[in-house]
């Protein structure tokens, strides 16, 4: 176990993990594949929305970059099943950004990172959940939830056969 791990984390199950689609059937297309991977990115974000909760930390609002912030359905599934507005930034280059503001703060045009971020990071879309939603995708969450915790046992045998496949 490396150093810093309890032996109660998950690191080991995750790192084997993979992915499982279920319920399909012969009349779905590449679609609802596609769908369904984007929905299974924002269940695994509303997973972790949940355990941040529970140590007494709420999100107000998720923000996407990079490829997420490019698919505006990702961002308003994301917003749906999280139940919470999801942020598109103006700047989706989040490293170049980062530095630049950084630079700005090193430089003095700005007195903190606080105040940078405010003027260099503000602007963008605001992608709201559409509360019509929550039912559906609340009661596919938990199908979601029960699938992920039946089959987790599974995961380091998957990875046996994987690496036997190469």
């Amino acid at each position: 176990m490396p150093r810093g791990r309890d032996q109660d984390d998950d690191y080991s199950v995750y790192r084997n993990a993979r992915g499982v689609f279920s319920g399909f059937t012969l009349t779905h297309k590449q679609a609802h594949f596609v769908r369904a991977l984007l929905e299974a990115m924002a269940f695994l974000i509303r997973r972790d929305l949940e355990g941040l909760n529970r140590l007494g930390v709420a999100a107000r609002e998720l923000r996407v970059l990079g490829g997420g912030a490019k698919s505006r359905l990702g961002s308003e599934i994301k917003a749906d099943i999280c139940g919470i507005a999801v942020v598109v930034p103006a700047r989706q280059e989040a490293a170049v950004l980062g530095a630049a503001i950084r630079a700005a703060v090193g430089v003095g045009l700005y007195p903190d990172i606080a105040s940078a971020v405010e003027v260099m990071a503000s602007g963008g879309e605001v992608v709201k959940p559409n509360p019509a939603h929550r039912p559906f995708y609340d009661r596919v969450y938990e199908l979601y939830v029960a699938l992920h915790d039946s089959v987790r046992d599974l995961y380091p045998e998957c990875a046996v056969v994987s690496r036997m496949a190469r």
